[in-house]
């Protein structure tokens, strides 16, 4: 395992595209923080104007950098024939497979770190520092990072298992719309208000007036069983959190964390039974 890790690293140390995309996240995460100071520092007082509002904007985004580096990084191993050399000198296949899904794992936690660091770098002297507190952020942030690593757990899955880089490239990225969208669809229902209200506009001797309408149970809105079924598969869908951590509303943390792991288990656990059953031509 130590000398697949070192090999991995070796490589990934020297690929250019890595270090851009360091590069990439460091100076958007900057640039937007810049710009909602911009955007809403004109509406808001300085001193209203918090980081934690804006800070987790961009965390929808790391499940399609994940995509995008575990499928050309793993196809690649494909392309080469470096999996099928590994297992000539000796390697196993459980190793192989827990070498890649370690890399991919600390390549993600890479691309959170060059985003928090563009994130404060251009927040902090603009917003001043967090109110949320250090300990709802260190909880928001393990969030964060279990969810992104179950994303990638299913990438990696898709990665070992697919012997061409191209369609590894898109099936990983169909895998990560399919699961935005149905979190997004979930999330939305669970949004809608209880209590629905509205405008009515009257015309009296010509002259028109807008009377508000009384509020009015909201036939949209979930309840009972039907609430709790959906907060639970929000829960599983690994871009569930991003959702709440971008609206900055985290309710569930530590189930939405202890999903995301059962998450990871799961499919690690399905990638190396089904990679143990792989013919490597």
């Amino acid at each position: 395992m130590r000398k697949l890790l070192s090999a991995h690293f070796a490589r990934l140390w020297k690929k250019k595209a890595f270090w851009i995309s360091i590069v990439g996240i460091f100076v958007i995460s900057a640039l937007l923080m810049l710009q909602c100071y911009w955007r809403y520092g004109a509406l808001h007082e300085q001193d209203t104007m918090a980081l934690d509002s804006y800070l987790f904007q961009l965390v929808l985004g790391f499940g399609l950098l994940d995509a995008v580096f575990a499928a050309t990084y793993l196809g690649t191993e494909y392309a080469d024939g470096t999996l099928r050399n590994k297992l000539i000198v000796g390697h196993s296949r459980r190793t192989i497979y827990l070498a890649g899904f370690i890399l991919c794992l600390v390549v993600n936690c890479c691309f959170v770190a060059a985003w928090l660091l563009g994130s404060f770098a251009m927040g902090i002297p603009l917003m001043g520092p967090l109110r949320m507190g250090l300990p709802k952020f260190l909880i928001c942030l393990l969030l964060l990072l279990l969810s992104t690593s179950a994303m990638m757990g299913i990438f990696t899955l898709c990665g070992m298992l697919s012997g061409n880089k191209a369609g590894t490239v898109v099936i990983c990225v169909l895998v990560f719309v399919m699961v935005l969208l149905a979190a997004a669809y979930v999330y939305g229902g669970l949004q809608e208000p209880e209590e629905i209200s509205g405008y009515m506009l009257t015309i009296q001797e010509g002259e028109q007036t807008m009377n508000q309408v009384r509020n009015t149970p909201n036939p949209n809105y979930l309840t009972g069983n039907v609430r709790r079924i959906y907060e639970w598969i929000l829960d599983l869908l690994p871009a569930g959190p991003g959702f709440a951590l971008t609206e900055a509303n985290v309710q569930r943390p530590w189930r939405e964390m202890a999903c995301s792991l059962l998450v990871l288990i799961c499919s690690t656990g399905l990638g190396l039974w089904a990679f143990d059953k792989k013919n490597l031509k």
